[in-house]
């Protein structure tokens, strides 16, 4: 058994907007139609170190496929270090065995993804004539980028 492990350059290089949309419209569809178990987020604050750890995991049926993400913001970040705000990792299990399939970094695709919802969100909602988009309280500005290179 192998596991693949990813850094953010190895990431940025593997993944494509046009795949990160279409792999996130395909998980929209798996969650409707009751294919994903998703537990809640488990939260954890520091605020003596003015930071955050969020976990996130869920197993997709269709792909057979369980995913972990662990992403943290320390805000202090950049002043305190060479250190970015958001660091992230993502853990990815194959659901048929429980083995090991990946370790990436998740910073990047955290953006992307965000990136990509808001892709999908305009193709679904807005009206077909829409030439402009306004995006407010978007967060990190990589992300605002993906989601307008996305439209």
């Amino acid at each position: 058994m192998k596991t693949l492990l990813l850094s953010l350059k190895d990431v940025e290089q593997a993944l494509s907007m046009e795949e990160v949309i279409h792999a996130v419209e395909e998980g929209y569809i798996s969650y409707n139609a009751g294919k994903v178990q998703q537990p809640d987020i488990v939260s954890m604050e520091m605020p003596e170190n003015n930071g955050e750890t969020d976990i996130k995991s869920c197993y997709n049926k269709l792909n057979e496929r369980i995913s972990v993400k662990i992403a943290s913001g320390f805000y202090d970040n950049g002043k305190n270090n060479d250190l970015p705000t958001m660091i992230g990792t993502i853990l990815l299990f194959d659901g048929k065995n429980g083995a090991p399939l990946c370790v990436m970094d998740g910073s990047l695709i955290t953006g992307i993804r965000t990136g990509a919802a808001g892709a999908i969100s305009s193709k679904l909602l807005a009206r077909k004539d829409s030439k402009t988009v306004a995006v407010f309280g978007a967060g990190d500005r990589q992300e605002c980028r993906y989601m307008l290179c996305a439209r």
